[in-house]
């Protein structure tokens, strides 16, 4: 992420785009206090939670600004005369990276303790403590109830062995949304029988209210994030109605009107960062195109997996004449772009493999001026997968 956006201040200049860095920390610790203060249908943070309280705070996959946002909890935590030994931050695996965690206590199989982490830092407390849910650790998960079809319903243990949990969440600008804690905090065979679709979406629906109402995880703490997760507003408070406030007031910011006149896109993935898929750029190209209806593509991602066959496939059509009627819907669609207009991509893919599949190789900021260099109306769209 961080890769990424500094490439692009190098280029936003031709834009005129304005910023590209993140929520910065003071403006994060500023919105929180302020929406903990005041919070929706919820008591204050202060009437809510008391010194020695045992508080987990429950990170949610992918949240934006991470570090930024869990320090500066902390800080408002302390004000509320809160100890950092008193506080847990739970979070998923694929966190273990945004927070450079190192694990400095190993399980206890005999009593069943999770292992602790603790963040590499010389510049935030070092006494914080971290567990790294693992899904595949029965002892982890804790029994809370049984769905309407009979299905047990676990949660992280350490959750439901604590005073007060702190729902570290994020709105997105898709539909359909994710919840903080369920399933991404269960069992291996539940998170299995959602990503099969095994129950239908009311189903899985009424299950993760379940899950949540059983835990008495009725607050949360949802940022609201512009295109390249920067943050712009936080909402506290009871958990649906701070949800649905956080989604009305992210709508302004994914808006997408393209300026009379743009001849030429650069559209990124930021939000992705370096899991960035290849469905994500057929997305992208697809938000691009529709914006502006002439002019080049450039695909600004971190991109590294290797292109499968449909993708290949769809590439081809350009050299074909023709999108194979084989293809599914959208990479038809992403096929008839690739032969109306010339679309680059900067990635990590090598210039054989890009140029393999006719799309020109962007390999920096510099080549990605010069393509610009003869548009007068480039536009810049932020995260234009999700913004389909």
């Amino acid at each position: 992420m961080a890769t990424l956006q500094h490439e692009l201040s190098e280029i936003l200049p031709s834009l005129d785009c304005g910023p590209v860095a993140a929520g910065c920390e003071t403006g994060i610790e500023a919105l929180l206090e302020e929406a903990l203060a005041r919070p929706i249908d919820h008591p204050a943070l202060t009437e809510s939670i008391f010194p020695g309280d045992r508080v987990a705070i429950l990170v949610q996959n992918g949240l934006p600004a991470a570090r930024e946002t869990l320090s500066s909890l902390i800080r408002v935590l302390e004000k509320a005369r809160i100890e950092t030994e008193n506080i847990l931050v739970v979070v998923p695996p694929d966190m273990i990276r945004t927070f450079d965690l190192t694990e400095t206590v190993p399980a206890d199989p005999k009593s069943g303790t999770p292992s602790i982490w603790q963040m590499n830092s010389q510049h935030e407390s070092t006494t914080l403590q971290f567990e790294v849910h693992d899904s595949e650790d029965e002892r982890a998960a804790s029994y809370l109830a049984a769905n309407t079809q009979g299905n047990p319903v676990y949660v992280n243990r350490s959750l439901c062995d604590s005073d007060v949990i702190l729902p570290l969440s994020f709105v997105t600008s898709s539909e359909k949304g994710s919840d903080c804690l369920y399933p991404e905090f269960s069992t291996s065979e539940t998170r299995e029988r959602y990503r099969k679709k095994e129950d239908s979406l009311q189903q899985r629906n009424t299950e993760v209210e379940l899950a949540n109402d059983s835990l008495g995880l009725f607050f949360t703490i949802e940022l609201v994030c512009s295109p390249g997760e920067s943050v712009e507003d936080i909402v506290c408070g009871a958990r649906t109605q701070a949800r649905r406030i956080a989604t009305d007031r992210l709508k302004p910011y994914w808006q997408l009107e393209a300026p009379a006149g743009s001849d030429a896109v650069v559209v990124t993935i930021e939000s992705a960062g370096e899991t960035a898929t290849w469905n994500e750029v057929v997305k992208a190209v697809k938000t691009a195109a529709t914006a502006v209806v002439d002019g080049p593509i450039v695909v600004w991602t971190l991109l590294s997996e290797k292109p499968k066959a449909k993708i290949k496939v769809a590439c081809q059509a350009q050299f074909e004449g023709s999108v194979p009627d084989a293809l599914p819907e959208n990479l038809q669609h992403f096929a008839s772009i690739l032969c109306e207009r010339p679309v680059y991509l900067k990635s990590r893919l090598s210039q054989n493999v890009v140029e393999g599949l006719g799309l020109g190789h962007v390999e920096s900021t510099e080549s990605a001026q010069r393509i610009l260099s003869t548009h007068s109306n480039p536009l810049l769209i932020r995260d234009g997968h999700l913004r389909g």
